[in-house]
């Protein structure tokens, strides 16, 4: 590590990533890497992509440098989350939000579009819930009917199970399956990730699954807080750094063609941490 808090500075190599996780920007970012210094920054802006190259993304920063802190600015969802289980620490912006650990799943054809995989969690969560609501709604008027329990209880039983019996003919079980399997595509990723800096609070993990009602989810600072033990947030230093840069103000991860800024600083280790740019270079990635 090039210094330490005691000699006042330390040297950071900051990398700045606003584009779709997918494999020809991962491996573009990949042989970006040029290593001057021992720990690393990775400003990420993104709304998701593939499991496997966010497995890369942040299994690569992993293996070069001692530490990398993950920087929040704007958008770092679903596979963006993924990645920040890898990150030594967490410094979010005052808009910064992760999202849940949501893979998405292919739509039909004609749709065009992918689907959430706690879209499909969620209704099955939903009609299970219903049924019993249904169950106890019948067997409560039944009993009421002077029925014996048993009796009444089958026949809610029957009854509960035909209000949904053909809402639960629609679902695909195929769809099913591929649930469970992302579900432990993305735990596993997870656990591998976070093995090394640990940097994920227990249950953390189920709460970025399951814990969360939709994609889109906004994850805050004070969510992010209660998932990860190293999390701060950006100081005036760290914002006037960005300011100062023009093009890293500019957060948009749908555009076609993603861009990655490379530039390495050096930060002051006092009261107040500060950020001077040593130099700079912006690398335009196409597919």
């Amino acid at each position: 590590m090039e210094g330490t808090p005691e000699s006042s500075k330390m040297v950071f190599d900051v990398y700045v990533y606003n584009a779709p996780i997918e494999r020809p920007y991962v491996k573009a970012f990949i042989n970006c890497i040029n290593v001057k210094s021992n720990c690393a920054v990775l400003l990420l802006t993104t709304y998701g992509g593939s499991p496997d190259e966010a497995y890369w993304l942040a299994k690569s920063l992993q293996d070069t440098y001692e530490s990398f802190e993950l920087w929040v600015v704007d958008k770092c969802k679903s596979a963006g989350s993924l990645v920040a289980l890898g990150a030594h620490s967490i410094a979010m912006g005052p808009i910064g939000e992760l999202g849940p650990l949501d893979l998405q799943l292919p739509r039909t054809p004609e749709v065009g579009k992918n689907n959430s995989v706690l879209d499909v969690a969620n209704a099955l969560s939903t009609i299970r819930q219903q049924t019993y609501i249904a169950f106890d709604q019948y067997l409560a008027s039944l009993v009421g009917a002077k029925l014996e329990t048993e009796t009444a209880g089958k026949l809610a039983s029957s009854m509960a199970v035909g209000l949904f019996s053909e809402l639960v003919k629609q679902l695909d079980p195929i769809s099913i399956g591929e649930v469970d399997r992302s579900i432990s595509i993305a735990v596993k990723y997870a656990e591998k990730l976070n093995a090394k800096f640990a940097n994920l609070k227990p249950f953390a993990l189920k709460a970025l699954l399951t814990g969360y009602p939709s994609h889109g989810f906004v994850v805050d600072a004070n969510d992010v807080v209660g998932l990860f033990h190293r999390v701060r947030m950006l100081d005036q230093a760290d914002i006037s750094f960005l300011l100062s840069h023009e093009g890293l103000m500019v957060y948009d991860p749908l555009f076609q063609n993603g861009q990655m800024y490379i530039c390495k600083l050096e930060r002051q280790f006092e009261k107040v941490q500060h950020i001077t740019e040593k130099h700079d270079k912006v690398v335009s990635i196409n597919k």
